[in-house]
């Protein structure tokens, strides 16, 4: 006796325990399976490659838009001194946060209304070029 598949019910989905689905997806953000995928990555890399990956994921990085004079002005910096691009940076920012954490320079003067509503202001940047 044949069996009629039309007239079966449709297949039930078991549903997958939460750890045998973490491994299978390779989420990164679970704290049990998800260094997996940067295991299997980090033995297929050489070892040069492996120690490069190290020093970036400890490196701390933050890109920033700056109009073109700032840019060159920091390069001019870095050539004359001889010293990366990244050092001179954070130097300046660190001496630009100083003054403004003792008051000496004023937000307030350059703050215009935002349309995006992410932020409420914007800093207006005056550079004389």
């Amino acid at each position: 006796m044949a069996i009629d598949k039309s007239k079966l019910p449709p297949p039930r989905k078991m549903p997958l325990d939460p750890a045998v689905e973490a491994a299978m997806t390779g989420d990164p953000d679970d704290p049990i399976y998800g260094s997996l995928e940067r295991r299997r990555r980090a033995r297929n890399m050489t070892e040069t490659q492996r120690r490069q990956a190290e020093r970036d994921a400890q490196r701390t990085k933050a890109t920033y838009d700056l109009p073109p004079s700032i840019k060159a002005a920091v390069d001019a910096l870095a050539q004359q001194y001889e010293a990366p691009p990244s050092h001179v940076v954070a130097l300046l920012l660190h001496h630009a946060l100083l003054a403004a954490n003792d008051g000496q320079i004023h937000f307030e003067d350059h703050l215009v209304f935002s349309n995006v509503p992410r932020y409420r202001h914007f800093l207006r940047l005056e550079i004389d070029e």
